[in-house]
């Protein structure tokens, strides 16, 4: 994966950033440093990442119009049961990412007034 020897991101987190509060109860040290181990420089956070930005579109979508579109982000994961062959979870992610933009670009489901 190309992200995997990337520059480091400004936004990252840190070893060297202090905390400034106190610390949270056990339940919630476990919860936040589960998360921030799930996206942060692992060689899945960037699937895991687009997986969180894509599920929110993807409901609204999906309320807006009976297309029943799933999270093209789902694609990035490798496990058990995906395909061996190299970059085919990407090309699947970039399909239906097209797919999905220009159903919205065709109905205008985005264009909303600010």
């Amino acid at each position: 994966m190309s992200f995997l020897f990337r520059r480091p991101d400004p936004l990252d987190l840190n070893p060297e950033q202090a905390l400034t509060d106190g610390l949270g109860t056990f339940q919630e040290n476990i919860r936040a440093a589960f998360n921030v181990a799930r996206t942060n420089d692992q060689s899945y956070s960037e699937a895991t990442v687009l997986h969180d930005q894509w599920q929110p579109l993807i409901e609204e979508i999906n309320e807006r119009t009976d297309a029943g579109f799933y999270n093209p982000a789902n694609h990035l994961n490798s496990g058990l049961f995906t395909t061996a062959s190299e970059g085919h979870g990407v090309r699947q992610y970039e399909h239906y990412t097209k797919k999905i933009l220009s159903t919205s670009r065709k109905t205008k489901m985005f264009w909303v007034k600010i």
